[in-house]
């Protein structure tokens, strides 16, 4: 009986030991099935993590590829707006042009959606035209896996003067089901710049007005009171005359040598200076110093200049005496009348035109005709060696200069004073001398101006240079010389009938200023007013243009 017992407990011993192993199994079994299971998960938030970096990249990518198109579109349409704007202000018939309209050409040129709700890849699209299509940003494989990312961009909105495009991207694995999507709204807004239409009352444009000794009326300032008027000093000396009435806002006027001023003399009388002698001859002239007026110069027109620049050169000419004889008289955009073969040439403006150089030697004489339309002639350099130049036709002619401008000879001699306006934007300092003659007026942006030997200039002279200077016989008949920021020095036997405003004046050596207005209009010569700015106050400059990019999101 005792050894049966024991039998029995090897047998329970048998059972605990195979129960035992059938609980480690299963618990194994089980944590390896968590291990597995985790590790899974894992990999599927690494891979989903993986895709939404991806999706970025390709957002990214794809935001960068749409601002080099827009670059594109935004320089191809200013250029097209300026075109279309010189057309339409030769002819304005229908509506002015459409900025706005002229992008979104440019823009499905380069494969945009330029429909409201259309949508494209960015496959499809170029940043410009000599370029290869959109390429899609290239992934490296990542744990056997090869990432893609899909880029579209779909117009979203189209207001009066905004462009609204969503830029969506989808990041993928090839061959998984794993996707992930993001969005980003990019907005165009174009800032046209306020027109400010003068409304002929005589404001100087800033709310105030000139006091009755002139206007402005949104052009250059009209003097019609003063023959000299200016911010600083009025010295007359050495055997100087000014015939008509002087004002300084806050400077002193003197006189000394010989000089005399025959008018009112707007200043206080401790600002006077005279020798006392000759006080009381004057005392009785002096009436108060004068407010400087406001807004004397019209802007420069470097808008219009900026236009202008963009027009292609005119098409290669022969000039020719005869079949033997000939000269390229326009090349490469180059106007070259310096031999005798080109004397007596008549160059037709059918148009506005630009030139690099327009160059005339020899004596020539050249006829410009203008037609029965104002025209507008853009030259790089002017270069008037040694020539004449008569205008004919109706039609006014704007000649902007950019950089060199030497005239020799004679410009519209006998012709009409306010037919011709040069307007100079170079900072070379301009000299005219000699036996040169010009009809017409000029603007200098801020070039110092020096007139002297016999030169005549018969026309409103304008700038916003430091220095003017007539000496040696400058003779003018009634014109206006506005030079708000200028010193002017009026010596050696200069004599202009007409008013000058100035920051400052020296009339010495025999110089003779008498008091008259012009007979051409101060609008001539460049400002708002004037032929060659924008005629259309619909029809602005084109816009500034804003790009913003809001926050990216999931979809």
């Amino acid at each position: 009986m005792k050894q049966l017992r024991k039998m029995d407990e090897r047998g329970y011993s048998f059972l605990f030991v195979f129960l035992t192993i059938i609980l480690v199994t299963v618990l194994g079994l089980s944590i390896i099935k968590i291990a597995n299971n985790t590790l899974k998960t894992s990999a599927h938030e690494r891979d989903d993590q993986s895709i939404y970096y991806i999706a970025e990249a390709g957002l990214n990518y794809g935001r960068a590829h749409f601002n080099l198109s827009l670059d594109t579109a935004f320089a191809q349409a200013d250029i097209n707006y300026h075109l279309a704007k010189i057309a339409y202000e030769q002819q304005p018939v229908g509506d002015p042009p459409n900025y706005k309209s002229l992008l979104l050409d440019e823009l499905r040129l380069l494969g945009y959606p330029t429909d409201l709700n259309s949508s494209v890849t960015l496959d499809n699209t170029m940043t410009n035209l000599n370029q290869q299509p959109f390429k899609k940003p290239i992934f490296e494989e990542q744990f056997g896996q090869s990432p893609e990312a899909n880029v579209y961009i779909t117009l979203k909105n189209d207001k009066e003067d905004q462009l609204q495009y969503e830029m969506e991207s989808t990041g993928l694995f090839k061959n998984t089901a794993i996707t992930r999507t993001l969005q980003q709204y990019i907005t165009i807004s174009l800032e046209f710049a306020d027109i400010e239409i003068p409304d002929g009352s005589g404001s100087n444009g800033n709310g105030g007005t000139n006091e009755g000794n002139g206007s402005s009326n949104g052009g250059h300032f009209s003097p019609k009171e003063y023959a000299v008027q200016t911010k600083g000093n009025i010295i007359v000396t050495g055997g100087g005359k000014i015939t008509g009435n002087v004002a300084s806002a806050d400077g002193i006027i003197r006189l000394g040598g010989g000089a005399s001023i025959s008018g009112s003399i707007g200043t206080s009388l401790d600002r006077f200076e005279i020798e006392h002698s000759g006080l009381d001859k004057y005392k009785n002239q002096v009436n108060g110093s004068k407010n400087f007026p406001e807004n004397v110069l019209a802007p420069f027109p470097s808008d219009r200049m900026d236009t202008l620049s963009q027009l292609k050169y005119p098409a290669n000419e022969e000039a020719a005496k005869d079949q033997w004889n000939k000269t390229n008289i326009i090349h490469n955009g180059n106007f070259q009348a310096d031999n005798w073969i080109a004397n007596n040439y008549t160059l037709n403006l059918t148009g506005d035109t630009h030139f690099k150089q327009f160059k005339v030697d020899q004596n020539n004489a050249i006829t410009i005709n203008v037609g029965n339309s104002d025209k507008d002639l853009y030259i790089e350099n002017l270069d008037i060696i040694q020539g004449h130049i008569k205008i004919i036709g109706t039609g006014k002619l704007n000649i902007y200069v950019k950089n060199t401008f030497n005239i020799k000879g004679s410009f519209n001699t006998g012709g009409d004073l306010s037919q011709v306006n040069f307007l100079y934007s170079g900072t070379t300092p301009l000299t005219l001398s000699n036996e040169t003659q010009i009809v017409g007026s000029l603007y200098a942006k801020e070039a110092d101006l020096t007139f002297s030997g016999g030169v005549g200039i018969k026309g409103n002279i304008f700038t916003g240079g430091q220095n003017v200077t007539f000496n040696g016989g400058f003779n003018s008949t009634s014109q206006y010389i506005i030079a708000p920021n200028a010193t002017i020095k009026v010596q050696g036997g200069a004599n202009i009938k007409g008013a000058i405003v100035a920051d400052n004046i020296l009339v010495d050596g025999g110089g003779n200023i008498t008091f008259g207005e012009s007979v051409v209009p101060p609008e001539n010569g460049g400002g708002s007013t004037n032929p060659g700015e924008n005629p259309n106050p619909g029809n602005p400059s084109p816009p500034n243009k804003h790009i913003t990019e809001e926050s990216i999101l999931e979809k």
